[in-house]
């Protein structure tokens, strides 16, 4: 029984973090809309929620993928770094490349 309560206190945790990133990532894609396009993105409202929405989806894929949530964060070590550059990374690439594909 402790050990089911410790796994869904870990999975809570997991899942608060994959949350709080999906969050972060949206908020940050908004903030470079509204500087692209200087502060009057009513034109562009549909093309925002849409690229809102294949990021969402392609970051959600990537980062639940990566394992990047498996390890204890208060100790990151330079190959934590390297697994959140990549995936941060990687997360962003495949937006782009959905997002190219779509459009055309």
């Amino acid at each position: 029984m402790l050990r089911f309560i410790n796994n869904f206190r870990e999975s809570r945790t997991r899942t608060l973090l994959l949350v709080a990133d999906l969050f972060v990532s949206l908020f940050g894609l908004t903030i470079a809309f509204i500087v692209l396009f200087q502060g009057s993105i009513s034109d562009q409202t549909g093309t925002l929620l849409f690229t809102l929405l294949v990021a969402l989806l392609v970051r959600l894929l990537v980062f639940s993928n990566s394992r990047l949530y498996s390890g204890i964060m208060r100790y990151a070590s330079i190959e934590d770094l390297r697994t959140i550059f990549l995936t941060a990374s990687l997360g962003t690439i495949g937006i782009i490349v959905v997002l190219f594909f779509l459009e055309r």
